[in-house]
């Protein structure tokens, strides 16, 4: 309901208001109502369009809303790849199919092929990196546990509990003990080269990160884009693998940034496990040693009771039949080789001796290279490290001795081979003791009677068992000293090739150094010291007495040798005959051969190796005997280079023989030829004395004689070869002018 007040406002309103249209009669028309019935129907299409056009627009919704669905799904879709296998059925469906076009079904195949190691890369680099993540995240607990572990002391070793075990089963624990303590060994190395390779790997990281990031932006860079005429499954195929690889690339830096992490979150977990490794693996040493100890103590404890009833039996036996007292006899040469001072288990324990002192050196000279090495990479080549690398090389044990040890393990291998399956046939004839006891019955004199031969029987069949189990103990014994001698033979092989690749490492980055001061006063005065030492009579005549001694023990050997020699003197002016007949047949059409050439060679090397060869055979009788002898094996060694030098300048001289190679084969002047030999004559005789002494002081202790006498000898070698080459060699020289300007010369 209105108010009055409002009402009457109405009223007035609409009393003002004057409609625009003329009023009319009812049942008139006029010309302008054609016009407002066009106007209203305009409107009323208008309106349906505009309602036609909202409900279109009302329609199309439900159409968009399920578009983006569609667009979602198949971006969700494509964020997950496809599995290899499923790959692999593509690729095998597009073989397999007849539709698809040969070049388009070669880019699918090419483009598969591809994707492959892709998807195994990656799966390779998700398993990575989760390793990593669960390093770090058990880190902490780890390093809680090492420490709880590392707080405890260490026990003692103590073996009371196991004090009744046997000697077999002693050695079957030792051996479990020892395989544990050598995994031990081999992870504590492990964990000792872990923080180099962890630094390493931190100076890689940043670049393979950088790399990685550079091959992705370049990836990025040109997204892959449809081609002209290319198929629309080619384009998937090439987008896919650019999806791959961009996850691959992105998957890789992940890895490395864990990776470092990694790093990071276990270096103090790394330094509690190498200190916890090391102590297990001093308690593993420590309980080895105590299980060794008693393994030798069962073994002689076994060994002595065995013996004692050898002797027992051997004494019972003394007033029985001939054949028991042969089965005692018999028993106690085995009892000693059992329990004797060279016995087997003396022998293995001089074996493990030996093999504790090898491992040992070549685990400390291994670590030593592994140092060194690391020090060459990471300081350089400078002359601070090329004296390190000479004190290194001067610290170098000889391993000629090693070299030695080798060689005679292999007889020793062989006989121990040998001397084992010998008592391992002895065993097997044992088996049947009722067989092997009729063998021996039979063997009785026929006035025993049978009560006789009974008791014999007994005492024979008492002793066999005792032979067959003495027989056992020492196959067994013989099998682990045939095992530990190769074990020795092994560790010894691997450290002599170890020193000699360290030796070489050395020598291969070693500067020129100074070894010694150089030459002056105070050197000079050392020179009659060395002198007198290596023309001492008292040193000559030790030498000489030991040379004696030994022309006393193998004469014949030195008899075979000297008449050896002594024919080919005598056989000397024949060799030289035939040299001369042969070249007269040279240069003749119809008789010049080239076998004659070769037939010169050969009796050229019978001429020059008589004078050489006594003196070869001298400084072998020589290196055989010296033994500790420091002058002797000077003396050997200077002459065996001695004789290699004079051999090698005496094939030069029976070269240049008148009738020899140089003048009659390669025709040679005759003048340069006599220059030639005169000249290499005094070369001939002052070079051989000097290099025996340089070799003789170079091979013994005395430092300061090496680097005054052995130095000077050394400078005045180079001096006279310097002057010989430069006699025979210089342009304007005899040698030369003769040489080249002979048409007939070889040479021109």
């Amino acid at each position: 309901m209105l108010s009055n007040k409002h009402d009457s406002h109405i009223k007035s309103y609409f009393s003002s208001y004057k409609s625009p249209f003329k009023m009319r009669k009812p049942g008139t028309r006029s010309r302008r109502d054609g016009y407002n019935a066009g106007v209203k129907l305009k409107y009323i299409l208008c309106l349906i369009i505009i309602c036609c056009g909202i409900g279109g627009l009302s329609a199309q919704e439900p159409a968009r809303d399920q578009a983006s669905s569609e667009e979602s799904s198949l971006l969700k879709a494509a964020a997950e790849f496809p599995t290899p296998e499923e790959v692999e059925a593509r690729k095998k469906q597009t073989l397999e199919s007849r539709e698809i076009e040969e070049p388009t079904k070669k880019a699918l195949i090419d483009l598969y092929d591809k994707i492959l190691p892709q998807l195994s890369t990656l799966e390779k680099h998700q398993k990575e990196i989760d390793r990593y993540k669960k390093q770090k995240e058990q880190s902490p607990q780890l390093l809680s546990d090492i420490q709880k572990q590392l707080a405890q002391p260490v026990a003692e070793p103590k073996l009371d509990a196991e004090a009744n075990l046997s000697l077999a089963q002693v050695e079957n624990q030792k051996a479990q003990i020892e395989a544990e303590h050598k995994a031990l060994v081999t992870q504590a190395m492990e964990l000792e080269a872990e923080p180099k390779r962890r630094a390493d790997r931190r100076a890689i990281l940043p670049k393979e990160i950088a790399g990685a990031k550079e091959r992705l932006e370049k990836l990025r860079s040109v997204p892959p884009k449809s081609l002209p005429d290319e198929k629309p499954s080619v384009f998937q195929a090439r987008e896919l693998l650019y999806r791959i690889t961009e996850k691959v690339l992105g998957d890789e830096i992940q890895l490395y940034d864990a990776e470092m992490a990694s790093y990071e979150a276990r270096a103090e977990l790394l330094t509690a496990r190498r200190e916890l490794i090391s102590r297990n693996v001093s308690a593993s040493e420590k309980l080895l040693n105590a299980w060794q100890n008693m393994a030798t103590r069962r073994a002689r404890m076994e060994a002595e009771k065995v013996s004692q009833e050898a002797l027992k039996a051997q004494k019972e036996a003394i007033f029985s039949h001939p054949l028991i007292k042969q089965l005692a006899k018999d028993n106690v040469t085995l009892t000693n080789l059992l329990t004797g001072p060279d016995g087997l288990p003396a022998r293995i324990e001089g074996l493990n001796r030996n093999l504790k002192v090898i491992e040992d050196e070549l685990a400390n000279r291994g670590n030593e290279y592994k140092s060194v090495k690391e020090r060459v990479e990471t300081i350089g080549h400078s002359g601070t490290i090329g004296l390190y690398l000479l004190t290194r090389k001067n610290g170098l044990p000889d391993v000629n001795q090693n070299k030695r040890n080798l060689k005679e393990r292999i007889k020793l291998i062989s006989a121990t081979q040998y001397e084992l399956l010998k008592h391992e046939d002895d065993w097997a004839e044992l088996i049947g003791l009722d067989d092997e006891v009729d063998a021996l019955s039979l063997k009785l004199e026929s006035e025993l009677n049978e009560s006789q031969r009974e008791s014999i029987r007994v005492e024979a069949r008492k002793y066999l068992q005792t032979k067959r189990d003495n027989l056992k103990s020492i196959i067994e014994f013989y099998n682990t000293y045939f095992n530990k001698l190769i074990d020795l033979d092994v560790s010894e092989a691997r450290l002599v090739a170890l020193i000699e690749q360290y030796d070489r490492f050395v020598s291969e980055y070693i500067f020129w150094v100074k070894s010694f001061p150089e030459l002056s006063r105070e050197s000079f005065k050392n020179i009659p010291a060395s002198l007198n030492w290596l023309g001492s009579p008292k040193n000559w005549l030790g030498t000489g007495k030991k040379l004696m001694q030994d022309f006393m023990d193998i004469f014949y050997v030195y008899v075979l040798v000297l008449l050896l020699l002594l024919l080919m003197l005598i056989k000397r002016n024949h060799f030289k005959k035939n040299l001369f007949d042969m070249s007269e047949l040279l240069h003749q059409k119809y008789s010049d051969s080239y076998s004659y050439t070769q037939k010169a060679l050969a009796l050229t090397m019978l001429l020059a190796i008589v004078r050489p060869g006594l003196f070869l055979f001298i400084s072998w009788r020589l290196t055989a005997v010296a033994g500790s002898d420091s002058f002797t094996t000077a003396v050997a060694m200077g002459c065996f280079s001695f004789s290699i030098l004079f051999l090698g300048l005496e094939i030069v001289m029976c070269f240049m023989a008148p009738a020899g190679l140089v003048q009659a084969h390669f025709s040679v002047p005759s003048e340069a030829v006599r220059f030639l030999r005169w000249h290499t004559r005094w070369l001939l005789l002052l070079v051989l004395p000097l290099y025996f002494v340089l070799v003789s002081l170079m091979s013994q202790s005395e430092e300061i004689w090496q680097n005054s006498m052995g130095r000077l000898a050394f400078i005045l070698i180079m001096l006279v070869v310097a002057t010989y080459l430069f006699i025979i060699f210089r342009p304007a020289g005899l040698f030369i002018q003769k040489t080249l300007n002979d048409e007939k010369s070889w040479i021109y």
